[in-house]
């Protein structure tokens, strides 16, 4: 078996969801040669992103319910309280710089 040395293929499979952010970004990384350290703290900027990102997708999970719960319409036939809370939720999902800085 070969091993990934190409940071091309690493992106690839990530892409297409074969591998996940945790096995990515320190294939990556080592492909580019950086150090056991470096890649450490990369992965820890992106787990705390990824943590913070999934309390945005609750967030909007439960603006939806609330929305629904009230009867306002949602995508489809949006109402203007609907599209105030899928624009509040749009906004909160816009990523930062992928390494947290």
């Amino acid at each position: 078996m070969c091993p990934i040395s190409s940071v091309t293929e690493v992106q690839a499979l990530f892409s297409n969801g074969v591998i996940d952010f945790e096995t990515a970004l320190p294939a990556a990384m080592h492909a580019m040669g950086s150090t056991e350290r470096e890649i450490g703290h990369a992965l820890e900027r992106r787990r705390t992103k990824e943590k913070k990102l999934e309390a945005e997708r609750e967030e909007l999970s439960k603006t939806e319910r609330e929305a629904v719960g009230l009867g306002i319409s949602t995508p489809g036939g949006n109402t203007a309280a609907a599209q105030a809370a899928i624009d509040k939720g749009l906004e909160a999902r816009k990523p930062d710089s992928v390494d947290g800085d």
